[in-house]
């Protein structure tokens, strides 16, 4: 079969009022293939040729050795002695997507929704304010109810063990309750070390401090941030739509907390204390 591109040719070449000859000498083929395309009014039709994956009976079986963390000789020794007659290259190329794939399904997100007073998320960010024509940094932390997305801001000058606790605790007085557990970043307030082969190990203080409220503190995944999207979605809106352009004077100043550090999203009147928008919190 010619290609599309002598197809053409030859069609074009017939209708300048060249001969069949002429046409097979030009284009190095054959008159009767010049003749057979005369014929048909219709360009040749193309069709994809199916090729026998050799590695296709195998797949299922890579992906499995892949996820016990085998390496790619391994798999292709492991393969050979199955019956696999491709070559290693092949393995290698078929590995990078499978590898690509369960990478990007690690990164996946799945959303959770916890009912009520079940868990709250708490987290930290850094502002910086003029104030009297020095820069200066604070530290806004926010506590978020997770079935009602009810939200707590306080602020900081600095970010200290103590200066965390004091936030939750504003958080839980204008609750009116906690929740059974608490959500939170890695950070060395809270956290000592979160290695997967090792688990969680919690800052002995802040440990007692959650004791003393009877909350169980859950640590996210490191590098990880939105495994807690619930609190980390709050600073963009605090940010864009509350303090950017805001004077220093609008502060209460470094220790406010509530409706005096960001009325725009704090509620008109404080909730109900035995009640999370619907459902109880813990008092």
């Amino acid at each position: 079969m010619v290609s599309m591109y002598l197809w053409q040719k030859i069609r074009m070449m017939r209708e300048n009022k060249q001969g069949i000859k002429a046409i097979a000498r030009a284009l190095k083929i054959s008159r009767n293939t010049v003749k057979k395309y005369l014929r048909s009014a219709e360009p040749p039709v193309f069709h994809k040729r199916e090729y026998a994956r050799k590695i296709g009976p195998y797949e299922g079986r890579i992906v499995e050795m892949v996820r016990k963390q085998y390496i790619g000789t391994r798999i292709y020794e492991e393969l050979v002695a199955e019956g696999y007659g491709g070559s290693l290259k092949t393995l290698y190329n078929h590995l990078t997507r499978i590898r690509s794939e369960e990478r990007d399904k690690a990164r996946s997100t799945v959303r959770v929704e916890t009912g009520p007073g079940e868990q709250m998320q708490y987290d930290w960010t850094e502002w910086e304010i003029d104030l009297g024509g020095t820069v200066r940094t604070v530290y806004i932390h926010a506590v978020v109810l997770g079935y009602s997305r009810l939200t707590h801001f306080s602020c900081s000058a600095t970010i200290r063990q103590e200066d965390v606790m004091k936030a939750l605790e504003r958080a839980f007085a204008f609750f009116g309750g906690t929740c059974r557990t608490l959500l939170m970043d890695n950070g060395s307030q809270m956290v000592v070390e979160n290695r997967k082969e090792k688990g969680i190990r919690f800052n002995e203080s802040f440990l007692m401090f959650c004791g003393l409220y009877g909350i169980d503190p859950e640590a996210c995944q490191p590098y990880r941030a939105r495994t807690k999207g619930k609190v980390e979605r709050t600073f963009f809106s605090l940010k864009e739509r509350g303090l950017r352009g805001k004077d220093v004077s609008d502060w209460a100043g470094p220790g406010a907390s509530g409706p005096d550090l960001y009325p725009d999203l704090q509620p008109a009147s404080s909730p109900d204390p035995s009640r999370e928008a619907g459902g109880p919190v813990r008092p």
